[in-house]
């Protein structure tokens, strides 16, 4: 029996270490599987020191044996949970082997009663040890399988061989010469203690590697975050179209501008009777005139065509590879889309109008001096609208009667 307890100090204290860095990594990072590889240790380093209180005294109905079998049940059915739970937030398996500590326990306290030798005892033992880990391996094997890495492979490996350790441990014992041998402890301590020392390896390039996936996970968070502020930055809310600053950012890079096969033509465009339709039916109204604005642009224009909000009431549009020819006809239907526009507080359709201008563009180094023409050509069909439209003629916009007023029609 000395050999079976051979002095466990060495092994106590590497198990213990790899107790205390597990918790530090478990302190310093997300990952909830390391709370159970932590116990798992501690269990084990418990198991370890109950060993080490038995001594040359151990007896198989002594006080210390049912602690130490308890502790390795324990590390065992903790590794199962540990395992299970590697890129899982499912807490059942671990409720199941809490629930399984109490057989785990009467176990402890019936080996050393029906078992009269200690070597004896460590038979069935070794073979629960062995299937425990040998369910910790499949699990973790296939947590670990969708995540990558080199502990992919390692902590398994190291799971395999602890669990073929005990395994081969308990096969030996059973025969009697062996059993007896004082070189089965002595060749058998180093063993466990150098897979245990690869096991706790395995478990921190694991728990590195979580850290590693959780810093990049929050770093694509960080980027998308501010892919979406800039992206709310560059669009406008009232009418969801580009601002002027997303057509600025859009000039200003460097991999654009430098592409020569970028042309086209760009439009500028004016809301005619804005004023009057905010004097006339209020500011939700006029809200909701720029809005059937930019509806009636977008159904013009292709999906990789460009609208911005260029400022209260007017728009610009980039329409890429097409002629000033090909634009006009699209735009000269806009008015009439326009003509039978309902809006808030107004009893009948509200015919709103638009002036234009177009320009073409050769490349975003010359866009700028193309908006300034295609701004130059909307004021001059602005004007020219003005000077043609007969006062008699002009749109008068009434808001919807009040019931409540006297003569009002019900």
């Amino acid at each position: 029996m000395q050999a079976e307890l051979s002095n466990p100090v060495s092994h106590l204290a590497v198990v213990a270490l790899l107790a205390v860095l597990t918790a530090l990594q478990m302190r310093s990072t997300k990952l909830n599987w390391l709370r159970y590889w932590t116990a798992a240790w501690v269990s084990q380093s418990l198991a370890l020191w109950a060993l080490l209180t038995m001594g040359s005294r151990a007896t198989a109905g002594g006080p210390w044996l049912t602690p130490f079998l308890l502790g390795q049940y324990s590390f065992g059915l903790l590794v199962v949970a540990a395992c299970h739970s590697h890129g899982r937030a499912d807490g059942r398996i671990a409720a199941a082997c809490a629930w399984l500590l109490v057989p785990a326990g009467l176990l402890a306290l019936a080996l050393p009663r029906v078992v009269s030798r200690i070597d004896l005892v460590m038979i069935p033992h070794h073979v629960v040890l062995a299937g425990l880990l040998l369910v910790a391996r499949i699990s973790c094997r296939g947590a670990l399988s969708r995540q990558g890495g080199m502990a992919a492979s390692l902590l398994p490996a190291a799971l395999g061989l602890l669990s073929a350790f005990f395994l081969i441990s308990a096969l030996l014992r059973l025969h009697p010469d062996i059993r007896s041998s004082a070189l089965l402890g002595s060749m058998l301590s180093p063993g466990e203690m150098l897979i245990d020392i690869l096991l706790g390896f395995a478990v921190a390039m694991s728990a590195m590697e979580g850290a590693k996936r959780e810093v990049e996970a929050a770093n694509r968070e960080l980027i998308e975050s501010r892919q979406r502020l800039e992206g709310l930055a560059r669009v406008d809310a009232l009418t969801q179209a580009l601002n002027r600053h997303a057509l600025y950012s859009l000039m200003e890079n460097k991999r654009i501008s430098e592409n020569q096969s970028l042309s086209g033509c760009v439009v500028v465009l004016d809301i005619d009777n804005l004023k009057p339709i905010n004097d006339g039916l209020g500011h939700s109204a006029g809200d909701a005139a720029i809005r059937s604005v930019a509806g009636a642009v977008r159904a013009l224009i292709r999906p990789y065509d460009l609208l911005f909000r260029w400022g209260g009431d007017e728009f610009l549009v980039l329409l890429f590879h097409v002629t000033k020819e090909g634009v006009r006809p699209r735009f000269q239907k806009l008015n009439a889309t326009l003509a039978q526009t309902a809006l808030p507080g107004s009893p009948a359709p509200v015919p709103v109008s638009v002036s234009y201008g177009i320009h073409p563009f050769g490349d975003t180094t010359s866009l700028e001096q193309s908006i300034e023409e295609a701004d130059k050509a909307m004021y001059a069909r602005k004007r020219a609208r003005k000077e043609g439209m007969p006062t008699s003629g002009a749109v008068r916009i009434r808001p919807a009667a009040d019931p409540k007023e006297p003569g009002a029609v019900p």
